[in-house]
């Protein structure tokens, strides 16, 4: 499952990247959190943790990889910043974003997505696809 969630956690950054190529900055910005969101929770089922809400992903993985050093206090509040971003892009009916804002939300997920799945021992890299499970015999 958590090698599932790093793979999740790349599509969403393609899709990010796709949506604000194409103008569509409400999306981009949605697309680019879930990117972090399940960088995150794959992170905490690594580290033998379950939470499934997005308040319990953040406060999780804050507890156990910045407030114990593993990531930076910079890097770990990105998940919050992308948070912050894609409440105001799903709720905020003037919300506008420019290019500049664009790139600085993708930037944002890119880095803690990419600083997430280093805590992850053996994560697959970018662009691979985990190995389908095999059925069990009927």
């Amino acid at each position: 499952m958590k090698y599932r969630l790093v793979a999740l956690a790349h599509d969403a950054l393609a899709e990010a990247r796709l949506l604000a190529e194409h103008g569509h900055g409400r999306g981009a910005v949605s697309r680019a959190y879930y990117a972090g969101f399940y960088a995150a929770r794959a992170v905490l089922l690594a580290e033998g943790e379950g939470p499934t809400t997005h308040r319990d992903v953040a406060t999780a993985f804050s507890r156990l990889n910045v407030q114990t050093g593993l990531l930076p206090l910079e890097t770990g509040l990105l998940i919050r910043r992308l948070a912050a971003a894609r409440n105001e892009a799903d709720y905020d009916d003037g919300a506008v974003y420019p290019p500049e804002a664009l790139a600085s939300v993708l930037a944002d997920a890119e880095t803690f997505v990419e600083a997430a799945v280093g805590l992850i021992p053996e994560a697959p890299p970018a662009g691979a696809t985990p190995a389908p499970k095999e059925s069990a015999p009927e």
